[in-house]
């Protein structure tokens, strides 16, 4: 009698122990089964957002890197413009410089009489050799041009703005309006390189 209670005792205890199996297969598989279609997901949402951010991160980085070395270099031409146009400039005849932009701006408003605008000191030379510019530019363009200084100066490192009697046309010709272009050049090509050379880095 003893013989079948143990018989029977172990037989119970291999049943619950196959039970117990079954259960935590079962368990493991739900398991599974949430992480592929629950878990897995968010796993990868949140790893995107981590990627994101670095990427992110990087991205402001290079903006900032690309911004200083742009900053320092419109600092660096501006000083330089200044010096040509203050005439501390051995290798620049400043004066040359606004002949030919008096000259340019005017032909482009293509008018017989036109007004021109600078800053402070460039209206003093303009006045003081207005006739002498007047004979070059009606030279120059093949016709009779009179030119007349504005009353007003204009805030601007140097150039000129040129405009017709009724300012229907107007041409900036200035030395501030010919950096901003170089610049906005400029940052295209630097955001060029800045990038290529993150990439490089990166997959290194």
């Amino acid at each position: 009698i003893r013989r079948r209670g143990e018989e029977e005792a172990g037989r119970i205890i291999e049943e619950a122990k196959a039970r117990a199996e079954k259960i935590i297969e079962e368990a493991k598989r739900k398991v599974d089964v949430y992480v592929e279609n629950m878990a897995k997901p968010e796993i990868i949402t949140m790893r995107r957002r981590i990627l994101g951010s670095a990427s992110l991160e990087g991205h402001r980085k290079v903006l900032m890197a690309k911004e200083k070395v742009i900053n320092a270099v419109i600092e660096m031409a501006s000083e330089r413009l200044r010096r040509i146009v203050e005439g501390k400039d051995p290798e620049v005849d400043y004066r040359e410089v606004l002949h030919r932009l008096v000259l340019e701006a005017v032909k482009a408003v293509g008018e017989p009489e036109v007004y021109v605008y600078a800053n402070e000191s460039d209206s003093k030379y303009i006045r003081r050799h207005l006739k002498a510019i007047s004979k070059m530019v009606s030279e120059k363009l093949g016709y009779k041009v009179k030119i007349r200084l504005a009353k007003h100066p204009i805030d601007c490192i140097g150039g000129v703005v040129v405009s017709n009697p009724d300012g229907t046309k107007t041409y900036y010709n200035t030395l501030d309006g010919k950096l901003n272009d170089v610049i906005k050049k400029f940052r295209s090509i630097l955001g060029k390189t800045l990038f290529k050379k993150v990439v490089e880095v990166g997959s290194g």
